[in-house]
C-alpha cells in the first residue's frame, strides 16, 4: 500500500536520512512530486465523501485497438477530500506509474522511440469505491446514483511521467528517424487548453433551427463542422491547481470562429 505523508513531514524525514539518522519503518523514501490545489463547486447538491484518484491507463486490460486500451485504469493515488467545499488537497507521489501504464511499442516502424512516457487522468471518486473505468455520467446523475464510482473527470489538468531523460524520436516506415522535443525524467503537470474553430456554417440550417424555436445562440451547434484540438501547456509542479466541480450540461459554448484557410 502506498504511504501518503504531509509534504513537511516527508521533507523532515529526508533531512534526517541525509544526516545518518535511522528513518522510521514506514518511511517510503523522498517524494518524486507533490501536487496540491483546491476543489470547488457551485452545485446545490451536497458532495458525498470523496477521493481524488490519479488514474493511469492500463494497457494490459485493453481489448482491441485505440481507445479500448483506456477503458480500464490502475488507480495510483487516492486522497480523501472534505465534504465541505472548497477543500484544499496535497498529494505526495512516492512511486512512478505501473509498468502497464506505458503504451506497448510495436516491433516494427512506424513507432515511437526514445523515453517512455504516460499520462494520468485526475478523477473525483466516491470514497472507497472501486474504479474500473474513467467513463462517467453527467454530474447531476452521477451524484444521484450511489453505484456510480466516478463522479467527475477533471480534463484541464493531467500528470505526465517520463521514464528517462532524452529526446523523443519517431521511426518512420522507411527507417527515417524524426527528432522531437527533449524530455526530462520525472513528473510533469500539464493543463490542456481547448481551441475550437468551424470549417463551415450552414446558414440556411441555422435559420431553420431558429424558425423552429431553437435559441439563436444554440442554433449553430447542429449546423456546423467543428474542429477542436487541445494545446498542452506545462505548468510548474508547485502550482496550486483549481478543480471545478460544476454541472455544464446546460451550458452551451460560444459560436467559434471560422478556421483559418489551409496553407497552400
Amino acid at each position: 500500500m502506498r504511504h501518503l505523508a504531509p509534504a513537511i513531514t516527508t521533507s523532515f524525514l529526508a533531512i534526517l536520512a541525509g544526516c545518518g539518522t535511522q528513518a522510521p519503518p514506514d518511511y517510503q523514501g523522498e517524494p518524486l512530486a507533490t501536487v496540491h490545489g483546491i476543489l470547488t463547486s457551485h452545485l446545490d447538491q451536497p458532495l458525498p465523501e470523496s477521493e481524488l484518484v490519479m488514474a493511469w491507463a492500463d494497457w494490459s486490460k485493453g481489448e482491441g485497438d485505440g481507445e479500448a486500451a483506456f477503458t480500464n485504469v490502475s488507480t495510483f493515488v487516492r486522497l480523501p477530500v472534505a465534504a465541505t467545499l472548497p477543500a484544499r488537497f496535497s498529494t505526495v507521489l512516492l512511486d512512478p506509474p505501473p509498468t502497464t501504464a506505458y503504451p506497448p511499442r510495436p516491433d516494427a516502424p512506424p513507432r515511437l522511440l526514445g523515453p517512455r512516457f504516460t499520462d494520468a487522468t485526475i478523477l473525483l471518486v466516491r470514497k472507497g469505491a472501486a474504479v474500473t473505468s474513467t467513463v462517467t455520467k453527467p454530474l447531476d446523475l452521477a451524484l444521484r446514483d450511489p453505484q456510480q464510482a466516478v463522479l467527475a473527470v477533471f480534463h484541464p489538468y493531467y500528470l505526465e511521467y517520463v521514464e528517462s531523460s532524452g529526446p523523443v524520436r519517431f521511426e518512420q516506415e522507411d527507417g527515417t528517424i524524426l527528432m522531437g522535443p527533449e524530455l526530462t525524467k520525472g513528473y510533469h503537470l500539464y493543463r490542456e487548453d481547448s481551441v475550437s474553430c468551424a470549417t463551415s456554417f450552414d446558414e440556411a440550417c441555422i435559420a431553420r433551427a431558429i424558425a423552429n424555436g431553437t435559441p439563436a445562440e444554440w442554433a449553430w451547434e447542429g449546423c456546423a463542422t467543428i474542429e477542436q484540438k487541445g494545446i498542452p501547456v506545462e505548468i510548474p509542479l508547485d502550482t496550486e491547481i483549481t478543480l471545478d466541480l460544476n454541472d455544464t450540461s446546460d451550458v452551451h459554448p460560444a459560436r467559434p470562429p471560422l478556421c483559418a484557410p489551409a496553407s497552400p
